[in-house]
């Protein structure tokens, strides 16, 4: 150790040094060295030395300088307790036996087998080779290839991650961390980015958003929005508040929602698909296991498009404000609604053509249609044509027709080909007849149609009512 409290006196150290050929250096001191203030800079070279301590004056003591202490490694620390492995370098604090290291800081630990690392900050850890730490607090905790950027940021199991944020962490291979808290936690591949969002044992997953949350079986599902939640695998949620919580779902838009079932998709602002495979497009769409499009639009078991719109089991409803609010029904122009279970509801249109699907041994069916302005049915199996030409009908208009048969149809007589070719029935008659709850009806029963083996009589009944 070599102290000296005045300039002659450390002029004499200097020529000494620089005498024995230990150190060789350019050093210049200002003019008042009265014990308190040395300047020292210029210093060209330090060669083969191992300076424990240098003070000069009572004032000012040189840091721990090791040169060449192994192999080409440089340590500048506090103490003498400062270490570093070959080829390494430490500046501050800490201790290294790794080789091709680079700690800088307070604190830092380079374990044995941490070659190739780079640690930048304060009281933290490498436990393998080739990380990257910068920041403080952070810990490698014996993995390789990670890179932690923050405070408080740790890879517990795992190699490749990348762990940026304040307290993030991660355990599993390959995974990108970045938020305060943001975590993936037993995954592989699964990119989890926001302030507290967490990605939870799954793989190839992406977790976007504040407070987002992949996790349990979400196995290569994507949630991007705050407050996001993706349970299943295979699914896709976007929005704030967004959540699928069934396979293979998708719902994208503020607080959409998929519930844990197979296949659904909701999309639009609070969106709500709750049946497998079903489909809700639009503001507040919602269904249970069908479609429904538009906003508002709501299908249970049905096929729902159109603003406001709903339909129940099995039933159809388009148009806006549209409603099929009875089974197996079919809606068609807006505020239209059914009345009866199947039942055919629609507006302004001139032709309608409905297929009657039969079956053998059925004894009867019906078919209700609710019209306006209508002048022709059309019912292709079974080969019956309707047209409407009933005098004074300005004053009328048509509600309901019901079809009803008995028996199998075989074939048509009378001059038909086959059963697809129309029977063309005209109706021309008053509606004088007295009405039935308020209503004015009318039966036409139509029979001599000669079947093979079977009678077949068509019955048509018509609901009329003043316009108003």
């Amino acid at each position: 150790m070599f102290t000296g409290s005045s300039k002659s006196t450390f002029d004499k150290l200097s020529h000494n040094i620089e005498t024995f050929g230990i150190v060789r250096a350019q050093v210049t001191s200002s003019q008042k060295m009265d014990g308190e203030t040395l300047v020292v800079r210029d210093v060209a070279t330090i060669e083969n030395a191992d300076i424990s301590s240098l003070s000069i004056s009572s004032a000012i003591t040189l840091p721990h300088i090791v040169v060449n202490d192994g192999d080409d490694t440089i340590v500048i620390g506090i103490t003498e307790n400062e270490t570093a492995g070959e080829n390494s370098i430490l500046l501050g604090s800490g201790t290294g036996v790794a080789q091709n290291t680079i700690s800088i800081g307070k604190n830092n630990t380079m374990a044995s087998g941490s070659d190739n690392s780079i640690i930048i900050g304060h009281d933290s850890a490498s436990g393998n080779d080739h990380n990257i730490m910068i920041g403080g607090l952070n810990d490698a905790n014996a993995r390789s290839y990670n890179t932690m950027i923050g405070f408080g940021t740790s890879v517990n199991i795992g190699d490749y991650n990348q762990v940026i944020g304040r307290n993030a962490s991660v355990t599993g291979l390959r995974n990108v961390v970045v938020g305060d808290g943001a975590t993936a936690s037993m995954c592989n591949d699964t990119i989890s980015i926001g302030t507290s969002c967490i990605a939870d044992t799954v793989n190839n997953a992406i977790a976007i958003g504040l407070n987002g949350d992949v996790s349990n079986n979400a196995y290569a599902s994507i949630g991007i929005g705050a407050n996001t939640t993706v349970t299943e695998e295979q699914s896709v949620v976007i929005g704030n508040l967004a959540s699928a919580v069934g396979m293979k779902g998708v719902a994208i838009g503020a607080t959409a929602n998929t519930a844990a079932v197979l296949g659904a998709v909701a999309v639009g602002y609070a969106a709500d698909a709750n049946g497998t495979t079903s489909v809700a497009i639009g503001y507040a769409a919602s269904t249970s296991y069908g479609v429904s499009v538009g906003g508002s639009a709501v299908a249970q078991d049905g096929v729902t498009i159109g603003t406001t719109s709903s339909s129940t089991a099995s039933s159809i409803a388009i148009g806006n404000t549209a409603i099929a609010s009875h089974s197996d029904c079919a809606v068609i122009g807006s505020g239209v609604s059914t009345r009866i279970e199947n039942e055919l509801a629609t507006q302004s249109l001139r032709t309608i053509r409905l297929t009657v699907v039969t079956t053998d041994n059925v004894p009867s069916q019906s078919i209700f249609f609710h019209l306006t302005n209508a002048n022709e049915i059309v019912v292709v199996d079974g080969a019956v044509t309707v047209r409407t030409s009933i005098g004074n009908s300005a004053s009328y208009t048509f509600q309901n027709y019901l079809f009803e048969r008995t028996g199998t149809l075989l074939s048509l007589y009378k001059g038909m080909r086959s059963i697809n070719n129309p029977w063309a029935l005209p109706i021309d008659a008053d509606l004088a007849v007295t009405g039935v709850n308020g209503n004015t009806s009318m039966r036409l029963s139509v029979t001599g149609v000669t079947l093979t083996n079977i009678t077949w009589v068509a019955v048509m009944r018509v609901w009329c009512a003043p316009k108003v």
